[in-house]
């Protein structure tokens, strides 16, 4: 699951607070709930393990409103970011069609002890800044385009989830292509 969270200042579509989503795991409480709420069988409720669709070079090719959220690579294109707090699915979509955002790098966290929400957070900044940098070919206060990131909670940490996803946004709303195809995909 994912949870989104303020941090440092940002520009463009999270001009003070750039958002956290934190990948993580849920409650049996909290899968019940949800499972009465729209019902759903506690069970489907339990394992969320829709996979993205995807072609022979591994693009997601078909939309999917539920794809687990540890299932995204590097190249895929989501929807649904305005949700904040844990997640444990995400919308999938081809790059080809209307998307909020696209995953653009990945960073694994080593060690045993989960280093805390501020850790992760000063990391995600650091590097999915960085990163989006090297993407985009200038500074960060030089693109119109803005990041959030994907990382693990507590619980998550717990269960070996050591990764940060960057996901790339535009500000000024849904954008079609991908930005990663030609520089990340062979």
């Amino acid at each position: 699951m994912h949870h989104l969270r303020p941090s440092g200042p940002g520009h463009g579509l999270f001009a003070e607070h750039r958002p956290l989503i934190h990948r993580g795991l849920v409650s049996a409480a909290t899968l019940l709930s949800v499972a009465a709420l729209t019902g759903c069988t506690a069970l489907d409720a339990v394992a969320p393990t829709d996979q993205p669709i995807r072609d022979d070079d591994g693009l997601v090719i078909e939309a999917n409103l539920e794809t687990d959220a540890f299932a995204l690579l590097v190249g895929d294109c989501i929807d649904g970011l305005g949700s904040l707090g844990e997640i444990s699915t995400v919308a999938t979509v081809p790059c080809d069609a209307e998307h909020e955002g696209e995953v653009y790098a990945s960073i694994v966290v080593s060690g045993t002890s989960f280093p805390g929400s501020d850790a992760l957070v000063s990391r995600a900044e650091i590097e999915c800044r960085a990163a989006l940098e090297q993407l985009v070919g200038v500074t960060y206060f030089e693109t119109p385009l803005d990041f959030v990131y994907l990382a693990p909670t507590a619980d998550s940490w717990s269960a070996d989830d050591r990764e940060i996803l960057c996901v790339v946004v535009d500000p000024s709303g849904p954008r079609r292509g991908s930005l990663t195809a030609e520089t990340l995909r062979p």
